[in-house]
C-alpha cells in the first residue's frame, strides 16, 4: 500500500510538472476605488482693462487681481515701424545683481527708466508670498536670498546710487523732478 501511495504522488507531480494547459483568461477589473480626498481650493482671478490718458498708464494697461493680490500691467509706447519704442517711466532700464553676479539662484533687482528700483520680497526661500517692493533711499537693506548681500541707496542731485556693503556701487542718472 506504501508503494501504491508513493507510486501515485510521483505520478501526479511528474504530470503536473510535464504537462501544462493553456492559459485561462483575464479575470474581471474589480470595483472603482473609495474617491479621493477633496483638494484645496483653487484660486481665481479678474482683470479690468484700463484706458489709456493716466499719467501712469499713458498707453492703457490691465489690472490683474488675484485672491492674494493685483498687479498693475502697462501697455508701451507705440514705436515706429522697424524702430524701438520710446522709452517709457516704467521700462526696464537694466537688471541689477545685488552684490555682483555670484550665484545662479540669487535675487535681482530692476531697475525702471525713471530711476526707481525694485526688488521681490518673499516670506520663504520657496517663494511664498512674493511681492514687489520700490526700494528707497536712506536704510541698509539686505537681500532675501539667503546671500548676506547688505547694501543701501542714496540720492545725490541727478545720480542715484546702490553702494554694496562688501565693496563696490553703480550709480545711474535719474530725471530731476
Amino acid at each position: 500500500m506504501k508503494q501504491l501511495i508513493v507510486a501515485l504522488i510521483l505520478a501526479l507531480s511528474l504530470g503536473s510538472a510535464c504537462f501544462q494547459g493553456d492559459p485561462g483568461t483575464n479575470g474581471k477589473d474589480g470595483n472603482q476605488g473609495l474617491t479621493g480626498p477633496t483638494g484645496s481650493p483653487g484660486v481665481g482671478c479678474t482683470y479690468q482693462l484700463v484706458a489709456p490718458g493716466d499719467v501712469v498708464l499713458a498707453y492703457g494697461g490691465a489690472i490683474i487681481t488675484c485672491a492674494n493680490g493685483s498687479v498693475l500691467i502697462s501697455n508701451g509706447a507705440p514705436g515706429a515701424d522697424g524702430q524701438p519704442a520710446p522709452s517709457t517711466p516704467y521700462a526696464i532700464a537694466e537688471i541689477i545683481h545685488p552684490c555682483g553676479n555670484t550665484s545662479a539662484w540669487h535675487e535681482v533687482f530692476l531697475r525702471f527708466a525713471d530711476g526707481e528700483v525694485v526688488a521681490s520680497f518673499s516670506d520663504d526661500t520657496g517663494g511664498s508670498w512674493t511681492r514687489l517692493s520700490v526700494l528707497v533711499d536712506g536704510y541698509n537693506l539686505m537681500t532675501t536670498d539667503h546671500t548676506g548681500c547688505t547694501f543701501d541707496l542714496s540720492t545725490t542731485g541727478n545720480t542715484r546710487t546702490i553702494t554694496w556693503h562688501s565693496g563696490g556701487s553703480e550709480s545711474w542718472t535719474v530725471d530731476a523732478d
